[in-house]
């Protein structure tokens, strides 16, 4: 990725990059589209058709697509091409994804072999900011005519030039969860005084655990993740308040709804038994994916 990778949504830096690889060159007709509101979502579109710039005369629009945008991660590794931004790089492949998607561009305009028309599609606000949503309440498969629309993910599992799919469910649902647990101040030598929101953290955090082993039919499949907890800075002052967040996953609206209310409930009578508050917010992202045999 030539331009500085980022997580805003609206992405205006990285829709400008593929004009730096001329990848038009009078092969693709360029379209940027900013959607606001309730996201300013900047997203990017090329296409092009087997016998010019002009719609083809035969054959489907095929779509393919590729996520853009950046994670809050400093990136460490050295490359490069690690991102020059502090605190965002392009991790969970997006970097890679956009790389093939681009090839491919190339390669589709230099040799002309498919019958119909291609659009390759540049989607920001992948992690968590419904860009893809976005896309398709402003007409993205009307505007283009697309038939058909195709992705892919890297997965480091598998072996150079391997592909792997299935029937039926294979992408997860995403949400995420926030906990603020209201406790009581104190000082650390005098813990009878205060109301410890650690304590009551971390006791919730380990009944988090208990959804998937204790609540889920072990048929199904489910994770719950809680990805930080924080609270206080000093080792001698028991804090007035603590946060926590994660995420869960799972491939059944059933087992989805199921999740959601367990932890809004162990978080609040978790709480409640040590004699604090919780606050709870669930962020809904995206419902599972599958394919069927059709």
């Amino acid at each position: 990725m030539p331009d500085p990778p980022r997580q805003d949504p609206s992405q205006y830096e990285s829709v400008n990059w593929p004009d730096q690889f001329n990848v038009s060159q009078k092969r693709w007709r360029v379209n940027r589209k900013t959607v606001c509101p309730p996201l300013p979502v900047r997203w990017l579109a090329l296409h092009c058709a087997s016998e010019g710039c002009s719609d083809g005369p035969s054959g489907d629009v095929v779509g393919l697509r590729a996520d853009m945008d950046a994670l809050p991660i400093e990136e460490e590794t050295g490359a490069r091409w690690a991102s020059t931004i502090k605190g965002v790089m392009h991790a969970c492949g997006h970097d890679g994804h956009t790389a093939m998607l681009l090839g491919s561009a190339r390669e589709l305009a230099q040799t002309r072999e498919f019958n119909g028309t291609a659009v390759v599609v540049f989607q920001p606000a992948e992690e968590g900011g419904g860009g893809g949503k976005a896309m398709l309440d402003d007409g993205l498969m009307d505007r283009f005519g697309i038939d058909e629309i195709y992705a892919m993910h890297t997965e480091p599992a598998l072996a150079i030039g391997q592909f792997a799919t299935t029937i039926g469910p294979f992408g997860a649902s995403v949400d995420s969860f926030k906990i603020r647990i209201d406790g009581k101040g104190a000082h650390g030598a005098e813990p009878q005084d205060g109301i410890d929101p650690l304590v009551v953290g971390a006791n919730i955090l380990l009944a988090l655990q208990t959804i998937v082993s204790r609540n889920v039919h072990p048929r199904q499949c489910a994770v719950v993740t809680v990805g930080w907890l924080n609270a206080g800075k000093a080792g001698n002052v028991i804090p007035p308040f603590a946060e926590m967040g994660g995420t869960t996953r799972t491939f059944d609206p059933i087992v989805r709804n199921l999740i959601e209310a367990r932890v809004f409930a162990i978080a609040e009578k978790v709480a409640e038994a040590y004699g604090g508050e919780s606050h709870r917010q669930l962020q809904a992202h995206v419902p599972a994916i599958g394919q069927s045999r059709s």
